[in-house]
């Protein structure tokens, strides 16, 4: 992502190694990141994650000195391996942001239109790295997550789905 000489783990040499803000999507620990977060930043407890069944944890993006960026979210499982991460930042970085991830990741998708929602989807290794920019939006979002993480996502939508139909159908 965003190379920062102060964050010792991006000095990594391993290529299939996905490690955003010094963090490696689907092997660091809840200790590591809590340990690991820059600038004594303070992590807030945000509960459990409905699709990982795992806790989650909210830093200030402050902490880590990028432009733009208002917060970060480290989902983690059942066992606190790190198994997504998503970043909250300001949608008029998204030119710089798409150029720092297009460096470094296989693009697999991309659909950016002069006017509208702006998305890219990367790729190294199994780990899935989205660039979503809502059009109506100040702010965009850039997950990082496991292949394990997107599909409890995926199956999660489609269930909630099924239910609402369910739901809305009874209302007749």
């Amino acid at each position: 992502f965003v190379l920062m000489a102060s964050m010792p783990a991006m000095a990594q040499t391993n290529t299939a190694t996905v490690a955003p803000l010094g963090f490696a999507v689907g092997k660091a620990t809840l200790k590591e990141v809590k340990d690991g977060v820059p600038g004594g930043a303070k992590l807030s407890n945000e509960g459990t994650n409905r699709y990982s069944k795992g806790s989650m944890f909210k830093a200030q993006g402050r902490a880590f000195d990028i432009e733009g960026l208002q917060g970060v979210l480290f989902v983690f499982d059942e066992r606190e391996a790190l198994v997504g991460l998503q970043m909250t930042m300001a949608k008029n970085g998204f030119d710089r942001i798409y150029q720092n991830l297009a460096g470094k990741y296989r693009l697999v998708r991309k659909d950016i239109p002069y006017v509208g929602n702006k998305y890219a989807r990367f790729q190294q290794g199994d780990i899935v790295i989205e660039l979503d920019a809502p059009h109506m939006s100040f702010d965009m979002t850039v997950p990082y997550m496991t292949p394990g993480l997107e599909k409890q996502i995926e199956q999660g939508r489609r269930q909630e789905a099924v239910q609402k139909q369910k739901r809305e159908a009874g209302q007749f």
